[in-house]
């Protein structure tokens, strides 16, 4: 019997090694496949690496409110046959849009040159196309400009701001704010985008002046007139007429700075604004403040609160279109357009009445 016991010792031994070293190689073989990433199969979803891969290629689309505002104003145009008041002007060799309608009668008075606010087209239908449509029939072209974006939309930050901590020199601290106070100083006597617009107004006049316009009138609506109001302060022949309607001021100008520009304009004004606020009240006194300290006493200068007058009736642009309309008739030279005496034909057998006998 003790013969037989040893073959089965090791018999039994050599089948443990064999099963435990198939053990060890089926986990070898799981950690492997685990480690290396498996080859995605045609047609399947990517992985989260894959996809991080191609996030990282492709390329972000900035948005352009203003490129899109304009070629959809275009288009729309376009779509309404009236591609014909489509003018594109250059200025420092960029190329900006205007709409321009010639006047509807014989006689033109002259033209009126609209800015539109900020965000807006020159087509913006709360002040710009009313006026801009309804001014030809009295006999005054129109050219309403595009002026660029003051406040950006829609764009990403790329950058977050660095804390900033206080410095224990004081000169260092003193000759920081010097710098920074007079570099606001220096910033704040300028409106955003102040010379693009400006060179745009110029080529938009010099355009006026080509097509035949003996008057300019200038028409600004919201930060649309704060350009209007610099540009004849520091350009006092530019114009002949001035009609701000409800102001608004950019930053860095502040509205008793902006208040100010009217001292340096020497053309008659028309003032149209909503004081529905304690703040529009105040800036629209800091104006009236300002006209009343021109030298030249001859000058007009009409301040008119429209919230009260557009209660009162359902369309304010009615009577936001009668009041431009008479400030002009007013404030400008008006051409004599005396219609004649229609001719009768009289006939072959025509007897004067004179000539009857009185009894």
């Amino acid at each position: 019997m003790k013969k037989n016991i040893y073959p089965l010792q090791i018999l039994l031994s050599t089948i443990m090694i064999s099963l435990s070293s198939n053990l060890l190689a089926a986990e070898d073989s799981q950690t492997n496949k685990a480690a290396t990433p498996a080859s995605p199969q045609k047609g399947a979803p990517p992985t989260q690496n894959s996809t991080n891969n191609t996030t990282t290629d492709t390329k972000r689309v900035i948005p352009t409110p203003q490129v899109n505002r304009i070629k959809a104003l275009e288009n729309r145009l376009k779509q309404n046959q009236q591609s014909h008041q489509i003018n594109i002007l250059n200025a420092d060799n960029t190329p900006f849009l205007t709409l321009y309608r010639e006047s509807q009668t014989r006689d033109t008075e002259g033209c009126v040159i609209l800015l539109p606010s900020d965000n807006e087209h020159p087509d913006w239908p709360t002040v710009i196309a009313p006026l801009r449509n309804a001014l030809p029939q009295y006999s005054w072209c129109t050219i309403s400009m595009e002026i660029p974006d003051i406040t950006p939309r829609a764009n990403a930050i790329t950058t977050f701001p660095e804390p900033s901590f206080p410095t224990t020199s004081s000169s260092t601290s003193n000759t920081a704010t010097d710098n920074n106070s007079s570099e606001n100083t220096k910033n704040s006597t300028e409106l955003p985008n102040q010379k693009v617009v400006f060179d745009r107004l110029q080529a938009v006049i010099t355009e006026a002046k080509q097509k035949g316009a003996k008057q300019i009138v200038l028409v600004g609506y919201g930060t649309g007139a704060a350009y209007a109001m610099t540009y004849l302060a520091t350009n006092p022949q530019a114009a002949n007429a001035l009609a701000i309607i409800n102001v608004d001021t950019a930053k860095p100008i502040t509205d008793y700075q902006l208040a100010q520009q009217i001292r340096q304009i020497n053309v008659p004004i028309l003032d149209y604004y909503y004081g529905q606020s304690m703040a529009l009240k105040r800036f629209a006194l800091w104006r009236k403040q300002s006209a009343n300290k021109r030298s030249d006493n001859s000058l007009n200068y009409v301040q008119m609160d429209a919230f009260a007058e557009t209660q009162r009736s359902m369309d304010g642009r009615l009577i936001l279109i009668q009041y431009v309309r008479g400030f002009l008739k007013q404030n400008t030279q008006q051409k004599e357009q005396l219609k004649p005496l229609p001719d009768y034909d009289k006939g072959l057998f025509y007897k004067d009445p004179s000539d009857d006998e009185t009894e």
